[in-house]
Parts: C-alpha cells; structure tokens; sequence
C-alpha cells in the first residue's frame, strides 16, 4: 500500500529519528537463534580439580556451519588453549576442539556442519577444565 508511512522519534516522543516515509516492501526477519535448554554438567566438583565438563543444550533451530557458541565460564581455566571436545557430536565443532579466551573466561566453538538441535539435546564433552578454587 503506497499510503503506509513510518518514522521513528524518541522514545520521548520530541526527536524525530527517521522522518515519515512510504514504505512499500520490508525485508524478511529471520528468527532469532535461542537456547531453549542449557545445562552444565561437571564430572568431579572438587575445587581445582582438572576434571571434564559436559555442555548439554538445545535450540530452537538448528545450528548451521559458522555459528559460534561462546560459553562462559568465571573462574574456570585449562592447561590448554585448545580444549578437545570428545563425544557423538565432537566431528559437528571445528578440530574437536573449543578455544579458550582465557581473560574473558569464555569456550568458544565453531560449529562446522549442521547441527539439528532443535529435535533433541546436544552433549559436548569439554576435557580438561580446571574447576574454580
């Protein structure tokens, strides 16, 4: 319809941020990617031990190739930058493998091949994190 306009002011209503235009086609939003279950899963609990640790989630569309997961972890560390992801689903994440950020405390992985996620939950087996004190 050539009639619908838009515009956006402030959420005070003075400033006119974009100023009233026709708008004749908008673009496809494509949903948003959430995590509908997440859970961690820790093989020893002693405090500094080097133990594994499970990630278990799902989501609401599956994971395509490219996407990267950042898991943050406060106070975990690892002897090793490249901590090996063991389990079924390892061959889905880049070298089986989650790189370690360590100043920001975060596991990051990259996901390499479609991972339907959305039917069931995934468990990632991260090997070798030392557990906060």
């Amino acid at each position: 319809n050539p009639e619908f306009l838009v515009q956006a002011r402030s959420s005070d209503g003075v400033d006119e941020i974009v100023p009233r235009e026709v708008v004749a086609q908008s673009d496809f939003v494509p949903n948003i990617l959430t995590f509908t279950y997440t859970e961690l899963q820790y093989w020893s609990v002693t405090p500094s031990a080097v133990t594994n640790v499970n990630f278990v989630f799902s989501t609401n569309y599956p994971l395509s190739p490219g996407t990267v997961l950042f898991l943050k972890l406060p106070g975990f560390t690892s002897p090793r930058t490249e901590v090996p992801v063991e389990g079924a689903y390892k061959f889905f994440f880049r070298n089986q493998q989650a790189n370690l950020l360590a100043a920001e405390n975060i596991l990051e992985l990259e996901v390499v091949q479609t991972l339907y996620s959305q039917d069931s939950t995934v468990l990632v087996e991260l090997h070798g994190i030392q557990i906060p004190p």
